[in-house]
């Protein structure tokens, strides 16, 4: 069983996708979610705790803007 899920984040015409994706090493799991192209990545460990946060790289631009909600 893996140690390490991470969540990656897309947002696409207003809709969000969320992907898991499983590693068994931390640094595995850390590498991937800093360098993947999304619109946020959370690392979590084998208790389901969030260990990392990485923001979103996506610079939205006209086409590809998003609204928030607090």
């Amino acid at each position: 069983m893996s140690k390490h899920k991470v969540k990656t984040h897309h947002w696409e015409n207003g809709i969000l996708s969320v992907i898991d994706h499983f590693f068994e090493e931390l640094e595995e799991a850390l590498l991937f979610a800093n360098n993947v192209d999304s619109h946020g990545a959370k690392v979590y460990d084998s208790n389901h705790s969030l260990i990392h946060h990485v923001p979103s790289k996506v610079v939205p631009d006209e086409n590809n803007s998003r609204e928030t909600y607090a």
